[in-house]
């Protein structure tokens, strides 16, 4: 029987650099755009809020990947 753990989810990675390139390429993509209709967002309702449209871009990517790390193990 093979231990079940999240971390063999997630450290996939290091076996596979072409697939963690590509999966680089694609989240970076996605947060890319998230930052820029996050900005339009923040400078027409929240220009002078302290936190960054790329900040928050990179949270949402976090919490997706998240999510989507939890559907795969389950």
């Amino acid at each position: 029987m093979i231990p079940r753990s999240p971390r063999k989810v997630q450290e996939i990675h290091t076996t596979h650099p072409g697939l963690r390139d590509a999966c680089e390429e694609g989240m970076s993509a996605h947060v890319a755009d998230l930052t820029r209709d996050i900005a339009d967002a923040k400078q027409r309702y929240a220009p002078d809020a302290s936190w960054s449209a790329e900040s928050l871009g990179y949270f949402m990517q976090s919490v997706l990947q998240g999510a989507f790390i939890f559907a795969k193990a389950k």
